[in-house]
């Protein structure tokens, strides 16, 4: 299963729903920016860069970081 790192109101939301859409069975874990868990150690375990969105169980050792959505003219 999916593991989605992911904070509201950040540019992570649209990872968020991509996989509500996609019926991908995962499980949301909100990250409190806030109050700096981006920056604690168990955190930077599953994404050494500190920033969510993060994606966890595609195989790799590590949470992969999701990129940005680009807007495109």
């Amino acid at each position: 299963m999916l593991t989605l790192y992911y904070a509201p109101g950040a540019c992570s939301m649209a990872s968020h729903i991509v996989l509500e859409e996609s019926g991908e069975k995962y499980e949301p874990k909100k990250v409190d920016l806030a109050g700096g868990e981006q920056r604690t150690e168990a955190y930077l375990k599953i994404n050494p860069l500190g920033r969510v969105p993060a994606l966890r169980g595609l195989g790799y050792g590590r949470a992969m970081p999701t990129p940005r959505p680009k807007h495109y003219r």
